[in-house]
């Protein structure tokens, strides 16, 4: 139960919502019938969830479908797994719609 739990952060998506306390620990409730599973900063999509690490790094878990979850294919998976294409680039920012997911991350440091 979250009554004792202080939340930093909530993101909720059409069949899913994830919260984020302020030590860091995560969420998520939601519908389990699209077999999807459900800190830095997380965002919910309709059927997949992708969350930032305080370290910069991706993780997404959910409905794979159309490539949605960034790991090079269609695969739905049920924790979180690391986006390896943004393995050593800080990811600074997520946000999931229906279809897709969308990444902001530090490239380079300007003087």
């Amino acid at each position: 139960m979250l009554t004792s739990t202080t939340i930093e952060f909530v993101s909720c998506g059409e069949y899913s919502s994830c919260a984020v306390s302020i030590s860091g620990e995560l969420f998520s409730w939601g519908d389990g019938t699209h077999g999807t599973g459900l800190l830095g900063q997380v965002s919910c999509g309709p059927w997949h969830t992708a969350l930032v690490t305080s370290f910069g790094q991706l993780f997404t878990f959910g409905d794979g479908t159309f490539g949605v979850l960034g790991h090079g294919d269609c695969n739905s998976t049920f924790f979180p797994r690391e986006v390896d294409s943004l393995k050593g680039l800080r990811t600074v920012r997520v946000s999931c719609g229906v279809w897709h997911s969308a990444a902001v991350v530090k490239v380079m440091e300007w003087l």
